[in-house]
C-alpha cells in the first residue's frame, strides 16, 4: 500500500513540474514574441505565429509584408510599444496534437505624452507537447471566425472579449 501511495505522490509532482515547466516555456516564448514585435523584426515575429495562419494568410512572405505595413504605418502615426507583458495563460487544452490555451498579455503604448495600458488575449499554441509555442492575437476574432485561420481550434476553447484601453498617465 505504501508503493502504491508513494507512486501516486511521485505521479502527482512529476506532472505538476511538467505543467510549471510548459507554463514557463509558454510565457519565455511570448517574451520573445513580443520582442520581436516591438522591435519590428517581422521576419522572426511571423516565424513564432501558428502556422496555419501564416499558411491561410498567403504564406510568410506575404505575411512579413504586411505586418511590417501595418508596423510602419502604426508606429508612423505616432503609437509607441513600450512593453507587451505576457500573463497566466488559461488551462491548456488538446485539440487534435496540438496543444492550446488562451495567454493574456498587458500592453502598454505611448501616444505623445500619453501612456495607455490595455489587456489583449492571444490564441498560444504547441504542437510539440509544451516545448515550443506559436502565437496569435485574437483582438479580431471571436469563437467562431477563429476556425477559418485554425480548424483544429479547441472546441473548448473560449475567446474573451477585448478589454477597454486604460489611460496610465499624461496630459
Amino acid at each position: 500500500m505504501n508503493k502504491i501511495l508513494n507512486l501516486l505522490i511521485f505521479t502527482v509532482i512529476a506532472c505538476s513540474l511538467h505543467a510549471q515547466s510548459q507554463v514557463e516555456t509558454l510565457l519565455n516564448d511570448a517574451k520573445k514574441f513580443n520582442s520581436f514585435f516591438i522591435e519590428g523584426d517581422m521576419d522572426k515575429h511571423i516565424d513564432m505565429t501558428i502556422p496555419s495562419v501564416v499558411e491561410t494568410a498567403g504564406g510568410k512572405e506575404i505575411m512579413v509584408a504586411n505586418a511590417k505595413e501595418s508596423y510602419e504605418m502604426t508606429t508612423k502615426s505616432g503609437v509607441i510599444y513600450e512593453t507587451i507583458e505576457p500573463l497566466k495563460p488559461s488551462q491548456f487544452l488538446f485539440a487534435g496534437k496540438d496543444l492550446q490555451s488562451i495567454l493574456p498579455q498587458n500592453v502598454i503604448t505611448k501616444i505623445g505624452d500619453i501612456r495607455i495600458s490595455q489587456k489583449v488575449y492571444f490564441l498560444a499554441s504547441s504542437s510539440d507537447e509544451g516545448k515550443t509555442w506559436t502565437f496569435l492575437n485574437l483582438e479580431p476574432y471571436d469563437t467562431e471566425s477563429i476556425k477559418t485561420f485554425i480548424p483544429n481550434v479547441s472546441k473548448d476553447l473560449e475567446i474573451p472579449a477585448s478589454e477597454v484601453p486604460v489611460v496610465l498617465d499624461g496630459k
